[in-house]
């Protein structure tokens, strides 16, 4: 069905692109020397009813996602700009002299997003599957590191902790959330500027989610210098914010790790385990808001090094059919 949508407006296909953590797929096309990709969203309709609803409102706040040239929603197809092939991880890799200006960019654009008015209904952060990810460093990571199944009662009480932290911070200002700001995510164009793609899970909660996302990204480690240019221009209750909402994040993507290859047989995302492990293990070690959280792990015995000794055909056995 796929072939036939686009070869119906005289597109042949050039490329298959690598497949990322979702069931999404892209396939690069050509016309007359144009490029475009063929986005295929295979869940249901509603996903790609979303990425048109958020996009729209994007492009109409002159935010820079790519144009729409043909649609089959109903078969979750959709023929949609190309914005080449250098996303923000490999343009900084290329470039260290033009680094600090990528990532200055990717702060600009994230001023954008955190300014935008008259929002659009989205899921709120607190009631996101997102949000509810957190639980996975419960469900999947302490299982497979200390090689034993995990009640529903240590959960509780894991996300209780969390509860008890948010509390003693004032409430966060809501904006427009991405939900997945990363350096795969934010594209670099021929022109110099930054493109914005894969929004249509975006959310309503705080922007200090995207910035975390970005800064301490599993695909990326982001220099010092540049962590501070865009730290030193949040308050206090920000920085703590940003904290708390990073680890959550750090949290549930150390548990969607193993889930990945482990459900869908994607065993790829295991390289990314080191650097998320050091994300947590240095943000427990210097910050006192999360001395709860910290002194929970410890009693469990909880190092964050799985990564050091991991056979995932070893730990299969300890996760719950149940596990989010």
């Amino acid at each position: 069905m796929k072939q036939a949508f686009y070869e119906k407006f005289g597109w042949t296909e050039v490329e298959v692109l690598p497949q990322d953590g979702t069931a999404r797929t892209y396939t690069r096309v050509e016309k007359g020397g144009k490029h475009a990709l063929v986005m295929d969203i295979p869940q249901d309709e509603n996903t790609m009813l979303e990425y048109l609803r958020i996009g729209s409102y994007l492009r109409d706040n002159c935010v820079r996602v790519p144009e729409i040239y043909e649609l089959e929603a109903h078969n979750g197809f959709a023929l949609i700009e190309d914005f080449g092939s250098l996303p923000m991880r490999i343009a900084v890799q290329e470039s260290a002299s033009a680094q600090k200006e990528i990532y200055q960019k990717a702060f600009v654009m994230l001023e954008q997003l955190k300014a935008l008015s008259d929002v659009p209904p989205l899921c709120v952060y607190e009631s996101n599957a997102v949000h509810k990810g957190r639980r996975r460093v419960m469900e999947w990571y302490l299982p497979a590191a200390q090689k034993r199944t995990i009640g529903a009662d240590l959960v509780d009480e894991y996300l209780a902790i969390w509860d008890g932290i948010e509390k003693t911070l004032p409430p966060y200002k809501r904006g427009f959330v991405h939900g997945d700001y990363h350096v795969d995510n934010i594209m670099v164009l021929s022109d110099g500027s930054l493109g914005l793609i894969d929004f249509q899970d975006a959310m309503f909660g705080s922007p200090l989610y995207d910035l975390g996302n970005l800064l301490e990204d599993m695909r990326a480690d982001v220099p010092a210098d540049i962590q501070k240019i865009a730290v030193d221009k949040l308050t206090e209750d920000e920085r703590a914010w940003m904290r708390i909402l990073t680890t959550q994040f750090h949290c549930r993507l150390l548990g969607q790790c193993l889930l990945w290859p482990i459900r869908q047989n994607k065993p790829q995302y295991m390289r990314f385990l080191p650097r998320l492990e050091a994300y947590v293990r240095d943000a427990l070690a210097r910050d006192p808001l999360l001395l709860p959280l910290k002194q929970f792990f410890d009693d469990l015995g909880l190092d964050f090094t799985l990564s050091n000794d991991l056979n995932i055909d070893e730990v299969k056995g300890f996760i719950s059919d149940e596990a989010f």
